[in-house]
């Protein structure tokens, strides 16, 4: 064995040397033919491999796989990347589009317990819209049994609605969620109980079943025991296409992508059901394209951050807080409170409330009700500028004082201070009454008090032979100089 030592190095040559040992520093490359077996290997700074198998994988942060990772140096690198599935008569893609959105080429359908959310706030439901959602372009609701636009509500007697604690129960007036239905005296409910986390479940002590076609496939027991499938027929079956997550591995892979995600279908499987799934604590969470139609389905609510919103063929269709301009039909049988409500059509309300329809105003309220219209004050009909009928505290007017010329047409028999006009007369009157500014009473002689004037008659209302059928005022005054008329012979 020859040995040298120059500038503080060691030079060993034997070609017959089978082993080392001691530590030693080497600088510069280090070539290997054939292969290296070490127990521990420690690499600073980057490892450039081209396939490494392992039995196991841990990393220092300990996280799990990242999935569909698009980067770029600027938004034009991004544009048009995502997940895109294709085969025979279909092409549907869930790519980002330039100005910080997600488009889709076909229906986003997600479950019938999850909801859309934007920036943590629920906006959109299977049955519902969210709260923020105070405006729309809607030009058609669906029939509504009920509706209080404000208040707890309470729909056909079974669905309670408690404005204050944000629940609603289904055949039960205290939900213990946000969503609660019973039945068979269980307790079905949707809720959360912390920020980031949603529990659906049974609040009583009973099992829980998932169905499909009406039948049970997985069993979540009242002891935390998951089952899959049925115990007689041994029918359950757990398919992972993708990675299975243990306790036993842990990785954390990052994928800086150039092209989007491609589940390409084979004659042995196709692309439905494939896309994006996240496991934790024995629950997968899933992004995958659906069937009958295609859709892109999500087990999970879908939340946009702040300011952004859901678009179809470029076109806005549901923010934060308002539905976009171009939907404008739907079968909503709940609106928030509103500002405004204009119809162009006919509008039909099935059930008058209890507190009716009021029309607020600073000193008079008027409510329409199922009696007729109560106004606190007055009441006026106004056609263009005119008041065709005012009613008020002291009077009732009808026409316009400065349209003497306009006919008012009264079909049907008139009584005045007479509940029951006869049948044989058009007009009956149960008192004096003026006539060309001359003043007709009636009574069984002339008056003997009050102000009358010239030509004022009283009508003789005991007439008999040999007297007269009334008298008339000559001479006004208190009460003035009266003469008999019109002998009865």
């Amino acid at each position: 064995m020859a040995q040298t030592i120059q500038d503080s190095i060691i030079q060993i040559v034997n070609e017959g040397m089978a082993s080392t040992s001691g530590s030693f520093h080497h600088l510069g490359d280090y070539a290997i033919d054939g292969s290296v077996s070490v127990k521990s290997l420690t690499v600073e700074t980057t490892l450039d491999v081209g396939t490494i198998r392992a039995a196991r994988i841990v990393t220092l942060e300990g996280s799990n796989l990242e999935k569909g990772n698009f980067t770029g140096k600027e938004e034009a690198e991004i544009d048009g990347r995502g997940l895109r599935f294709t085969a025979p008569n279909v092409d549907a893609m869930l790519v980002y589009r330039a100005g910080g959105k997600i488009w889709s080429n076909s229906n986003v359908d997600i479950a019938a317990e999850k909801s859309y959310h934007i920036d943590s706030t629920e906006v959109l439901s299977i049955n519902k819209l969210g709260p923020t959602v105070t405006q729309s372009s809607l030009r058609q609701v669906g029939t509504l049994s009920k509706l209080r636009v404000s208040g707890d509500s309470v729909l056909g007697d079974f669905a309670h609605f408690s404005s204050d604690s944000g629940r609603l129960g289904l055949n039960t007036e205290s939900p213990n969620g946000e969503l609660a239905v019973i039945t068979n005296n269980i307790e079905v409910i949707v809720g959360s109980d912390s920020v980031h986390r949603a529990k659906f479940g049974t609040y009583t002590n009973d099992h829980l079943d998932i169905i499909t076609d009406d039948t049970t496939r997985i069993t979540i027991t009242n002891g935390g025991e998951v089952v899959i499938g049925d115990s007689e027929y041994r029918n359950g079956v757990l398919r992972v296409n993708g990675r299975l997550y243990v306790d036993e591995i842990i990785a954390d892979t990052r994928l800086s992508r150039s092209t989007s995600l491609i589940f390409q279908a084979t004659e042995d499987d196709t692309f439905y059901g494939k896309g994006i799934e996240w496991v934790a604590n024995d629950r997968v969470r899933r992004l995958v394209l659906g069937h009958n139609p295609d859709r892109i389905y999500s087990t999970e609510s879908i939340d946009l951050a702040e300011n952004n919103g859901y678009y179809i063929n470029n076109q806005l269709v549901l923010s934060n807080h308002a539905l976009g301009p171009t939907i404008v039909e739907s079968n909503l049988i709940k609106v928030g409170v509103l500002e405004n409500l204009t119809v162009a059509g006919t509008a039909q309300l099935s059930t008058v409330l209890s507190t009716d329809i009021q029309l607020p105003g600073e000193t008079n309220r008027i409510s329409l009700c199922s009696t007729g219209i109560i106004a606190d004050n007055e009441f006026t009909i106004v056609r263009g500028h005119d008041s065709d009928l005012h009613i008020s505290s002291t009077d009732i007017s009808i026409g316009h004082r400065q349209n003497k010329t306009r006919p008012v047409r009264i079909s049907g028999r008139v009584g005045i201070n007479v509940s029951n006009p006869s049948s044989t007369v058009d007009l009956a009157i149960g008192g004096a009454f003026s006539f060309s500014n001359k003043q007709f009473t009636s009574g069984d002689s002339a008056p003997l008090d009050g102000v009358y004037s010239k030509g004022d008659i009283c009508w003789n209302s005991n007439p008999s032979s040999t007297s007269y059928a009334g008298w008339i005022c000559i001479v006004e005054g208190n009460p003035g100089q009266w003469r008999p008329f019109g002998l009865i012979a």
